[in-house]
């Protein structure tokens, strides 16, 4: 996630770099879906060149789920979800 890019510095807001930021501290603590939902809330155009990364980032961490999900149905750990 760079906040550098000429295509979205020259077209985003504070706003959009603040979630850009969000999301940048979300992938650094690990948290996937975080980052991918901090990139949805951007404003065109920078909502469109964040799109192909978003939607992998999604399906990444849907999958991410569903390993932690069987892996804990494999070795009986107790789940964590409400």
């Amino acid at each position: 996630l760079r906040a550098s890019s000429p295509e979205v510095s020259d077209a985003t807001s504070a706003d959009a770099r603040r979630l850009i930021e969000d999301a940048r501290k979300s992938l650094d603590a690990g948290d996937l879906r975080a980052a991918a939902n901090a990139v949805t809330s951007l404003p065109a155009p920078a909502s469109s060149i964040f799109a192909p990364w978003r939607d992998f980032a999604i399906r990444r961490a849907e999958l991410d789920e569903r390993l932690a999900r069987l892996n804990r149905r494999l070795t009986g750990a107790p789940s964590t979800e409400g």
